[in-house]
């Protein structure tokens, strides 16, 4: 009876090592856990930190449109628009697409203030560098509006638009993770889109222009003359060689 009675009890060593085993077993799941989470937190971070994926700065066609009040009185442009209209061209020939349009109010085309305007503003244009085949009259297109007083000078550029900023949804200082917030870089990009000369540059390289002939042909001179001259030493230099000898 007694023997049958420590037979039915439960060994405490055995008991010791499942207690062991199923601790050491948690603690592996833990940390396992913790690692797939590092590797999670990392991978969030590089996704946050690009900028560019983020923030994407979009190369797109945009229209340029201006519009230039009438002085009244049979006078033309309002006084400083003439220099206004030149900026505008010289934008024209940096940046544009296709034609430049000029259009005049509809319904005043033929009268004298609207007809001198329109020889002042293709004055200017001219005189910026723009030829007459760059230049096209008519009405402004249907999505820009516009006074009837006024000539309307519009064309249609590539321009690089940045993205929206001013997102402060997310408390910046309470960021245990140390994550980039949803404002991170984007003023950065947004400039970045201001300041670009030519936006296609942030979609392929521009060409190389032709080099200049005159300065290439002083540097192969200058390389000839240099390498006739390195051959003439070393000429010498052997033959007293083999006099001294």
């Amino acid at each position: 009876m007694s023997m049958h009675e420590t037979a039915g009890q439960p060994n405490p060593n055995g008991v010791v090592r499942c207690v062991l085993l199923g601790f050491a077993l948690t603690i592996l799941c833990a940390g396992l856990i913790g690692c797939d989470h590092a590797r999670d937190t990392d991978a969030m971070y590089v996704a946050l930190s690009d900028t560019a994926k983020r923030h994407p700065i979009v190369v797109a066609r945009d229209r340029v449109d201006m519009g230039f009040p009438l002085a009244g009185d049979g006078g033309g442009l309002e006084p400083g628009a003439y220099f206004q209209v030149t900026r505008l061209a010289r934008r024209y020939r940096q940046t544009g697409k296709g034609r430049i349009l000029i259009s005049a109010p509809p319904s005043h085309r033929y009268r004298r203030d609207v007809v001198t305007a329109l020889n002042d503003v293709r004055s200017a244009i001219r005189k910026a560098g723009v030829t007459n085949a760059q230049i096209a009259y008519g009405p402004p297109p249907g999505d820009i509006g516009g006074g009837a007083e006024e000539i309307r000078v519009s064309f249609d550029r590539v321009a690089a638009l940045g993205p929206s900023c001013g997102d402060w949804s997310e408390d910046a200082t309470h960021n245990r993770e140390m994550l980039p917030y949803a404002n991170f870089g984007c003023a950065t990009q947004h400039n970045l889109a201001a300041m670009v000369a030519h936006p296609t540059d942030l979609i392929y390289p521009a060409e190389e222009t032709p080099r200049p002939a005159e300065r290439r042909e002083a540097v192969w001179r200058k390389y000839i003359d240099t390498g006739s001259a390195a051959s003439e030493s070393a000429g010498s230099a052997s033959v007293g060689g083999a006099k001294t000898n």
